[in-house]
């Protein structure tokens, strides 16, 4: 089994905790008082804040939106995060309103009540959409008294296995459809009158009012709870329980977590904290330098935070500006921003000391269910916008304000004319359009907002569709207009002539973000002429967000140009490079003998050889796979590129359980090679293709002292998996040998585990008792609890050995037992033994040696607050042997094993951090719960999920190392617990572990 190296304690500093002891910490939460909140936020130079509203006018806002009239309607819920047995269901939809414009709501209309967690909603088609647990609604008041009367539930079956997942973010898109989200843990299976609709796990849905239509946005993400579009359309996410900042997200892309998604895209901050809802700022209220920033908040470290973007390629690049509000209230939960009517920035503030949801519980009397508060932030000095009314402006008038500086404005005016239908819009748009002067520096905006309308006043007839206006802006000067187009050429395209056609130009334009949406949107076309032009994006460079949509596009239309590829009438205008791209991402073993024969006829550029090569090794049969090896054992084939294609050929092992067919001998002759890749790549493949005359050369390279390390390591593992007793024998050997090096010594006893376990385990009882090196004792009790049965061999002969162990090396055997996820009392009363023959002084409470009783707590808890140093902390935890900073990530620095600890201070009490330092495992926070895998063949592998495909498990073991297992290899799978083993803290003192928690418990603040 891959290594795996003992976690830090504070991996799960995020876990839940038993009720009694999640009510014993933050008992100093402090009174509601908006005027000390006020006090309580530090706001970036040059703005200000006030409260606009709060409660008794509203209680835990969920989200909020304005409409056209500027006023806003917040849903909240006093009921989350879980109803109570026999309670009735009677969170709220609000509407708040500033009359006078003083800042400050001072009107409010209860519009709905009687609903179950709305955890959205949106004004829009006379009434309001309203997320309402597993209903998507639409409440309208037909009696004009402020009060919703009528409730037509639009869609049903949306998941609710988990309340804070639920869909949720509603966002009226520019195209005139409602895109909203819903998260990790839910699955919906929806009818609608196009067919049912699925999304298991996140993703962002995308609806239709007028035609009832849905589909998946985009799909991936843990908890997105932000969404924003950019002044083009372009669409940009937060994720509330991710960790890599700003996301550009496209049709048909997929992200962190997505269902069965065999490659993803990432964030643009990795390593950044977790943020919810998104706004882009604009309008002339604000400063220069604001516009076009982004606004996002780290709920859990009550801060307010900003990022500006920077095109690049496709896509963007996003850098982390200065806070725009930092609170040291722990009550400070901001959750949705949005830009206000007057030009201001608005901030729901969820108003929580409690933000956990699984991790604390449900009933847990600290969590606040009354009070809420919608902040607004302005600009010191600089006049706010004026309010408009947008539902009382003529039609002249609202075509106007699409150049309107302030995105409010614009996207009210949409929503506006697009109410108003085609009949009433399109002969004003005209006008406007021809208006629109050539020297105009907003043309190619002005433009496409029109054709946007277009597309929003669309309701299927011929008559609806402008082909002029969307050829004008295909050809835009601008390549954001052109992409904004292309993307528009899939809703008109029953209607177009020849939408194909159209999008020619784009797919080879100069513009990476234009080639990106063309080839999304031939990818959605379908058909052959459309998979041949979207393959044209081949022949230039790619970024990895445009080589993604290449390839998924290659996989989506797979059917359409693999035939014409298997008879030769693919159109590749020579370009045999895009063949090859597409076999790769489809995985279209079928085409193969092609790419064979095109290398044979010399129609593969110089360029894409080596590519044709790899295609031929990783998807090829036996007799395509043994044209590759001849090239790998030929004396004049390049090192690097021999190591290449043995790569390529071992990833083809194990992908596929398939090698080269003939004899592999040959092989054998590179074992030695001086190249130290090429060696250990010949390694390797002589254990996978069982080549048995190999095991004297492989076994003289690990003992060869001449060698590097690694490359002997590579051949005591390639022993382990080698037929034939001798390679029993040349393990036992080495594991017998006292000159050999320590770290080769543990590597063949690892290896000859799952050979003979009895053997390894005798030695293994030997050379524990005199390894000094903590690495390796790990390496080595890993090794017995990764094969089916070995740790109960490995245990008997601890009992049976005369050699005692070292209370260190007791210690890292109980971590690597608590950290494999699953019970072994076998081995773990071995060891338990162990420890009293190694030091008979230890207690034996059976409890960890910083367990605590209540009262043990509160004295600890003041020494953290009293006398424990932050500083020291620090140290403690950059400490080699807790391997926290392997682990965790705190701002840029750090591994991504476990929970990214930048706000932790911010977002979990002290008893929280405490306990969960002291049991890490008792409750596991959602998404680092582990999987235990046994395979056919016996090993047991255990890690958190990364993804999961028909074809492979892809697990992240605790070294962060990704382990990819073969569907058809996995024999049982179970829930595991954690990875970080218990009793990592346990060789620290009282004084030192006051000093880590204290180090992170002002992480964030």
């Amino acid at each position: 089994m891959t290594s795996r190296i003992v976690m830090v304690a504070v991996f799960l500093v995020m876990l839940c905790l038993r009720p009694a002891m999640a009510q014993r910490g933050l008992q100093d939460i402090p009174v509601p008082d908006p005027v000390a909140e006020l006090a309580a936020m530090q706001v970036a130079d040059g703005y200000e804040v006030n409260l606009f509203a709060g409660d008794p006018m509203i209680t835990k806002p969920l989200q909020m939106n304005f409409d056209p009239q500027g006023r806003l309607w917040v849903s909240s819920s006093s009921v989350y995060p879980q109803i109570r047995p026999g309670e009735v269901a009677n969170d709220t939809v609000t509407i708040l309103e500033d009359r006078d414009g003083d800042g400050r709501a001072d009107s409010h209309t209860l519009f709905a009540d009687g609903l179950l967690m709305p955890t959205a909603v949106v004004p829009g088609d006379g009434g309001a959409y309203v997320a309402n647990s597993t209903e998507f609604l639409h409440l309208t008041d037909s009696d004009g008294d402020g009060r919703a009367d009528t409730r037509r539930v639009v869609l049903s079956g949306f998941g609710a296995e988990d309340t804070h997942h639920i869909i949720h973010t509603f966002r009226w898109g520019p195209d005139a459809r409602l895109y909203f989200n819903q998260s990790i843990y839910i699955h919906s299976h929806i009818e609608t009158p196009q067919g049912v609709r699925r999304l298991n796990g996140g993703g962002i849905w995308r609806f239709a009012p007028e035609s009832l239509a849905l589909d998946v946005f985009a799909r991936g993400w843990v908890n997105t709870w932000g969404h924003a579009f950019d002044r083009w359309g372009r669409s940009l996410v937060t994720d509330g329980a991710g960790g890599e900042g700003i996301y550009y997200g496209f049709p048909g892309a997929a992200y962190q977590t997505a269902v069965g998604a065999s490659r993803i895209l990432h964030g643009m901050n990795p390593g950044s904290p977790k943020y919810c809802g998104l706004e882009v700022i604009d309008g002339r209220h604000l400063p220069d330098d604001a516009q076009g920033q982004l606004v996002t908040n780290d709920f859990r470290a009550n801060r307010v935070c900003r990022f500006r973007l920077t095109e690049q390629g496709s896509g963007f690049t996003s850098e982390k500006l200065p806070d725009l509000i930092h609170s040291t209230r722990v009550t400070f939960r901001p959750i949705d921003v949005k830009m206000g009517p007057d030009g201001a920035i608005y901030i729901a503030d969820w108003y929580n000391p409690i933000i956990q949801h699984g991790e604390v519980d449900f009933r847990d009397p600290r969590r606040d269910r009354e009070h809420g508060r919608i902040w607004r932030v302005t600009a010191k000095g600089r006049k706010t916008t004026p309010r408009i009314d947008f539902t009382k402006l003529s039609t002249a008038d609202l075509l106007g304000h699409l150049r309107s500086p302030e995105g409010y404005a614009r996207d009210m005016a949409r929503r506006v004319l697009f109410s108003l239908g085609s009949d009433a819009v399109v002969p004003e748009l005209t006008k406007w359009l021809t208006s629109i002067a050539t020297d105009d520096p907003d043309r190619e905006l002005l433009q496409l907002e029109a054709l946007r309308l277009r597309q929003g006043l669309d309701r299927g007839a011929a008559k609806d569709i402008d082909p002029a206006l969307l050829t004008m802006v295909l050809a835009s000067p601008d390549p954001r207009a052109r992409a904004a187009a292309a993307r528009i050429v899939c809703d008109w395209a029953d209607r177009l002539d020849d939408p194909v056609a159209a999008l020619a130009p784009a797919v080879d334009d100069a513009s990476p973000l234009v080639r990106l949406e063309a080839v999304r949107a031939l990818a959605t076309l379908g058909g052959r002429r459309a998979a041949e032009l979207a393959l044209h994006a081949v022949d230039q460079p790619r970024d990895d967000a445009l080589d993604y949509a290449v390839w998924l596009a290659a996989r989506e239309l797979k059917s359409d140009w693999l035939p014409a590829v298997i008879d030769g009438s693919f159109a590749d205008d020579g370009r045999f490079g895009r063949v090859i791209f597409a076999v790769k991402s489809a995985k279209a073993t079928e085409a193969v003998p092609r790419i064979v024969e095109a290398l044979a006829q010399s129609r593969v550029a110089d360029a894409d050889r080596s590519a044709a090569l790899a295609a031929i090794a990783t998807l090829g049969d036996p007799s395509h796979l043994r044209l590759i090896f001849d090239i790998v054992v030929n004396p004049s084939t390049p090192a690097a590129q021999t190591a290449a294609l043995l790569g390529d050929l071992l990833e083809s092992y194990k992908r596929r359980r398939t090698v080269p067919a003939g004899d592999l001998a040959a092989v054998e002759r590179l074992v030695a090679n001086a190249d130290d890749v090429c060696a250990t790549r010949a390694i390797e493949a002589t254990a996978a293709w069982q080549v048995v005359g190999a095991v004297d050369e492989v076994a003289a390279v690990a003992a060869a002292e001449s060698r590097s390390m690694a490359v002997r390591q590579a051949a005591v593992v390639a022993l382990g998996g080698m037929p034939g007793d001798d390679a029993r024998v040349a393990l036992l050997a080495l594991c017998q040998a006292d000159a050999s090096p320590g770290p080769l010594v543990a590597a063949a006893i690892a290896a000859l585990v799952p050979r003979s376990s009895d053997a390894a385990a005798a030695r293994a009882a030997d050379y524990l008792a005199r390894c000094p090196d903590a690495k390796e004792r790990t390496a080595i009790f890993q090794a017995f609890l990764s094969a089916k049965g070995a740790a109960t061999k490995l245990a008997a002969a601890l009992e049976r050995s005369q050699s005692p162990l070292s209370v260190n090396a007791v210690k890292d055997g109980q971590q690597a037992v608590s950290a494999c996820g699953r019970q072994e009392p076998g081995l773990a009363g071995a060891l338990a033994a162990a420890l009293v023959r190694a030091d008979s002084t230890l207690p034996r409470t059976g409890q960890p040696p910083h367990a605590m009783t209540e009262a043990d707590l509160e004295v600890f808890v003041k020494l953290v607050r009293g006398n424990a140093n932050a500083r020291r902390g620090e140290a403690i935890y950059a400490r080699e042997n807790l391997k926290c900073v392997a682990c965790h990530r705190i701002g840029d620095q750090g591994g991504r094993v476990g929970p990214n600890l930048t706000a932790i201070g911010a977002s979990s009490p002290l008893d929280y951090v405490i306990d969960s330092l002291i049991q890490p495992a008792k409750n596991v926070k959602e998404g680092y719960s582990t999987l235990v895998v046994q395979t056919a063949a016996g090993q047991v592998l255990t890690g958190i999920q990364v993804s999961r495909s028909a074809d492979e498990l892809v697990l992240r073991d605790a070294t962060g190392k990704e382990v990819k297992i073969l569907a058809a290899d996995i024999d049982e799978e179970s829930v595991g617990t954690s990875l970080m083993p218990a009793g990592l803290i346990d060789g620290l003192s009282r004084e030192e572990l006051a000093d880590l928690v204290r180090y992170l418990s002002e992480l964030g603040r």
